[in-house]
Parts: structure tokens; C-alpha cells; sequence
């Protein structure tokens, strides 16, 4: 038997790698009002600082870390990622729909 905390625990998951001063894939879409999670991998030697200003959420990770964040559901829209290192090539749009 699943509890209904365990339920609320469950997210969709993403993959996001960084490497070279491109964030890939660069464009991720999902469902509105749904708790997602994204890993983050840098497969890179360099720092990358995973960043939205709009959703106030900023991670930084050293060469060949991975970490996440987790996003408790958004409106439609189209929200930004950035690596701060490289913010024009980095980037990753999030579509809500």
C-alpha cells in the first residue's frame, strides 16, 4: 500500500548536461501545475552556476558534479535557465503548458 505522502513525494524527472558552455537539451517541456525535478550533470572540467532569476533558483556545480532541483508545479509560460559562466550559449527554456 502507497501512502498519501509518498504519493505527494513523486515528480517527473529531467536530465539536463552542461558541457563546453551549452546546456543540453535546450528546451524542456512540461505540464503545468506538476512538481518536476532536474538533474543537473556538468561533464565538463570548468564551473557551471545553473541560474533563474525569474524563479530564484541558482545551483553551482564544479567540474563532473551532478545535482537538482526540484520546481513545485508553474503556471504556462516559458521560464529560463542559464549557466551565469556562459549566458549566451547556456541556456535552457522551460515550457509550461
Amino acid at each position: 500500500m502507497i501512502s498519501v505522502a509518498c504519493l505527494l513525494l513523486r515528480f517527473v524527472e529531467f536530465s539536463i548536461k552542461a558541457l563546453g558552455g551549452m546546456l543540453e537539451p535546450a528546451v524542456i517541456e512540461v505540464p503545468a501545475d506538476t512538481r518536476f525535478k532536474i538533474e543537473i550533470e556538468n561533464e565538463g572540467s570548468d564551473p557551471v552556476e545553473f541560474e533563474s532569476t525569474e524563479l530564484h533558483i541558482e545551483k553551482v556545480l564544479a567540474g563532473g558534479a551532478k545535482s537538482y532541483v526540484v520546481i513545485n508545479g508553474l503556471k504556462p509560460g516559458t521560464y529560463t535557465f542559464f549557466d551565469d559562466f556562459h549566458p549566451n550559449t547556456g541556456k535552457v527554456q522551460i515550457v509550461v503548458k
